[in-house]
């Protein structure tokens, strides 16, 4: 598989689980899944950052729940053997778990910058702009997959010009 088509994977099921959940645990999914692959970007040799028990609670509450969380993250590279999730090492996943990181940081930029944008309304506004803040942040994250698809590169190839 190449880079760009594993990318362009991990961003249709971004998509399918913004368009499939309740808008308001996304945020908490996103977040998680960020910090598990930041944790195995800066210790890629430590195996206790690459194996997560199947079993865990606040992985199960955050991320699996979701419609295709699973799915989430087995497309970020994990593995599911017996009763864990195991992310074995090679460059060409570490150079995805980069671009996942990235792609992350970016949403959750833009939720925050909703939720900072929600509580600058004033008391009257408050009782809608929640809730629209919500859909628009969700509407910027699709746009941004979109956009940045047809700009993608592919980090496996030799472009010496």
């Amino acid at each position: 598989m190449s880079v760009i088509s594993a990318q362009r994977q991990f961003d249709d099921i971004v998509c399918l689980i913004v368009d499939s959940n309740e808008q308001s645990v996304i945020p908490g999914a996103i977040e998680l899944l960020l910090k598990v692959v930041k944790n195995v970007i800066l210790n890629p040799n430590d195996e206790k950052f690459r194996k997560i028990k199947t079993n865990n609670k606040y992985l199960n509450n955050k991320l699996l729940s979701l419609n295709h969380g699973e799915v989430l993250l087995l497309h970020t590279g994990f593995i599911k053997e017996n009763d864990e999730y195991i992310l074995y090492p090679d460059e060409f996943l570490y150079n995805h778990l980069v671009y996942i990181s990235s792609k992350l940081d970016k949403f959750m930029k833009i939720i925050n910058d909703r939720i900072k944008e929600s509580e600058k309304c004033s008391t009257n506004e408050r009782s809608v702009a929640p809730d629209n803040s919500s859909l628009l942040a969700m509407q910027q994250i699709l746009q941004f997959i979109h956009q940045s698809n047809s700009n993608d590169i592919d980090l496996n190839s030799n472009n010496d010009s």
